[in-house]
């Protein structure tokens, strides 16, 4: 049944940690000193989190992972999410970053172009809100 719909696949890809942190330096922290290390708070070092990263034999994938998914804060594969910043305007020609597009809040795929609804089930919630 989960299997045909066609959001099933991208969402469980999404809560499943990519195969490849099964290597990384950090596995083994516990929440509380990846916290701190990875999110310091605000006017604290990230320095000992990046150090960390340097030693990581999978930080060009955790980077590359944070890039692609567009990661705002925290430290990722040993840059600061300034830094990511200015790798992902370097890699789009000074551009800031592509926004994705918004998909339809009831999971059917379409691009949101309403209310965070795609047309087709923006149609239908008008239609049903002038039939009432």
């Amino acid at each position: 049944m989960l299997a045909s719909l066609p959001w099933a696949k991208p969402v469980a890809a999404t809560l499943l940690p990519p195969p490849w942190t099964d290597d990384a330096a950090c596995r083994d922290l516990e929440p509380e000193e990846a916290d701190q290390l990875f999110f310091p708070e605000r006017g604290h070092s990230a320095t000992k989190g990046q150090v960390l990263c340097r030693s990581c034999p999978v930080a060009k994938e955790c980077l590359d992972m944070a890039l692609t998914v567009g990661v705002e804060f925290g430290t990722f594969g040993g840059a600061s999410a300034r830094q990511r910043q200015a790798l992902v305007k370097e890699r789009n020609g000074g551009r800031p970053p592509a926004q994705p597009p918004k998909l339809c809040s009831m999971g059917c795929g379409g691009r949101a172009v309403a209310r965070g609804l795609c047309q087709r089930h923006y149609d239908q919630e008008r239609r049903s809100m002038a039939l009432a």
